[in-house]
């Protein structure tokens, strides 16, 4: 994954695009076990994205491959699910600080405008 971290976002295609398929079964393994352990997530679903992108005839053919893909969507919809949770309990924070905030009369202070910006958003 080091190596992988070190290539630049662009050029992440260009270099995984001459990669051989039986390296790319092995690369889905470790995909899995990155994303099932919650290891770089992002670049993770880059890397995979790209793959069956580009290789999806050849997963299709082998069951395997096809378990491994379904194994990690899976953890990706649980991860994903784990973010919401601690976006929305971060949001509902937010927004108790700006109602006491309110309370308090501090409307002026940069506080209570940066959290206008965040909850907007």
């Amino acid at each position: 994954m080091n190596e992988l971290e070190r290539i630049k976002y662009g050029e992440i295609g260009n270099t995984l695009r001459f990669l051989h398929f039986t390296h790319v079964e092995k690369l889905l393994y470790f995909l899995r076990y990155f994303i099932k352990n919650s290891i770089n997530i992002e670049l993770s679903s880059r890397i995979l994205t790209f793959i069956i992108s580009n290789h999806w005839g050849n997963i299709l053919n082998s069951n395997k491959l096809v378990q491994i893909v379904s194994s990690i969507k899976y953890y990706l919809r649980k991860n994903l699910q784990r973010e919401k949770d601690v976006i929305g309990f971060n949001l509902a924070g937010l927004k108790l600080l700006k109602r006491e905030i309110q309370e308090k009369n501090l409307r002026g202070c940069r506080v209570y405008e940066k959290i206008e910006k965040i909850i907007k958003l």
